[in-house]
């Protein structure tokens, strides 16, 4: 029997404007700018031109992040889509 739930994929694009940060700086940058709020962010993912795709790993982490878009990472501005 197949549980669909560990088959989704909790995750975000975002397009950061300004000074853009490597994979692993985004990940810290990202974690620091939400201050503990959400849960663990399980990969980020640099898709070209200003794009990432974060996954994370509770759909409260989700909502919490959308919340407060544009967030502020290192003077740039992140903004999230579902």
């Amino acid at each position: 029997r197949l549980e669909v739930y560990r088959l989704t994929q909790l995750s975000l694009i975002y397009r950061v404007v300004g000074a853009r940060p490597n994979k692993g700086e985004c990940k810290d940058l990202l974690q620091a700018s939400m201050q503990g709020l959400i849960g663990r962010i399980r990969d980020v993912q640099f898709m070209g031109r200003g794009f990432y795709h974060v996954e994370l790993d509770t759909i409260e982490s989700v909502g919490m992040m959308l919340e407060h878009s544009p967030l502020d990472v290192r003077g740039a501005r992140a903004f999230l889509l579902p």
